[in-house]
């Protein structure tokens, strides 16, 4: 069983669209693009309560389609993650992992490592935050939010854990793949 609704949708083939629930969470990110206030805010949040005290994150949650199956601390944490894109720069097909292996600053395998064996919520999105500031912000908004869902939802996360794996690898200069940690 797996927590909440997915911000994919599967069209047969390998053909991906933005679920409704996604469809919101780009709508609304594009209003926190002009409300640079309650961006700052949300990128300055560290808890779930500096979260609720946002007025743009309740825009989010009482959305008509957004699924009331999302718990409040999973949206509080897709809230500070998506705060942290500069840019809502790719296509669903990009992947999280392949941006964070992929561009002029790739992350690190071993943080990357450190990053996919964090079993806390809290932890991975700590940890998170920090290679988004590294690759400038530049990550594909709908699967960083389906990540942050997926590791809040402890049967969903081995293959979240295994998807960012693969797709960083994937992606990943050779350059990066050769040096020794």
């Amino acid at each position: 069983m797996r927590a909440g609704a997915s911000f994919l949708q599967f069209a047969g083939g390998l053909e991906v669209h933005a679920s409704r629930a996604g469809e919101v969470l780009l709508g609304w990110r594009d209003e926190l693009e002009r409300d640079r206030g309650a961006r700052a805010a949300l990128r300055r949040a560290q808890t779930t309560d500096d979260v609720v005290m946002e007025p743009a994150f309740h825009r989010l949650r009482n959305h008509p389609d957004w699924p009331s199956s999302i718990s409040l601390d999973t949206a509080a944490s897709i809230a500070i993650a998506v705060a942290e894109l500069d840019v809502a720069f790719a296509p669903l097909a990009v992947r999280l992992g392949a941006a964070l292996g992929g561009g002029r600053t790739p992350v690190s395998p071993g943080r990357l490592r450190l990053i996919a064996s964090a079993e806390i919520p809290q932890q991975f999105l700590r940890l998170l935050r920090g290679a988004l500031a590294q690759i400038d912000g530049r990550a594909p908004l709908i699967d960083l939010a389906e990540k942050v869902r997926q590791w809040h939802w402890a049967g969903s996360r081995p293959m979240a854990r295994r998807d960012l794996l693969i797709d960083y690898f994937d992606a990943a200069p050779a350059t990066v793949l050769s040096k020794e940690e």
